[in-house]
């Protein structure tokens, strides 16, 4: 579960209805009040859910540190960018893999040139 961050009045958006996951919010709740100040001091320690040491090259050392601050605010937010990215990556190669196992028939690619798909966005 993501900790949750920002004012009580943000907090106060999130209507949960759901019985199950408003019992388990109970059960959390001394960790979401923890996580819900970013200046608590044991912010890491309840949010993270594992610390990593990797020996790194100074080249790409000295890399990632001109990402910081200016793009990241943090060694650690640039590493973990980065991962997110890598792992984003390795699914989109993935999906490209199972469409040219498997590629649409021609009945979901006339679906494409569906005027009633107009509305949608052009990512």
């Amino acid at each position: 579960m993501h900790c949750l961050r920002g004012t009580g009045a943000q907090r106060d958006d999130l209507r949960v209805k759901d019985p199950k996951i408003i019992t388990e919010l109970r059960e959390r709740l001394p960790t979401l009040r923890a996580c819900s100040s970013l200046a608590s001091t044991s912010w890491y320690a309840d949010c993270m859910t594992a610390q990593l040491a990797v020996r790194l090259p100074d080249d790409l050392v000295r890399r990632l540190d001109a990402l910081t601050p200016e793009k990241h605010t943090t060694r650690s937010e640039a590493i973990r960018r980065a991962i997110e990215l890598y792992l984003y990556r390795l699914d989109c190669e993935h999906d490209a893999e199972q469409y040219r196992r498997l590629p649409l028939t021609d009945s979901e690619l006339a679906l494409a040139d569906d005027p009633g798909w107009s509305d949608t966005p052009p990512w």
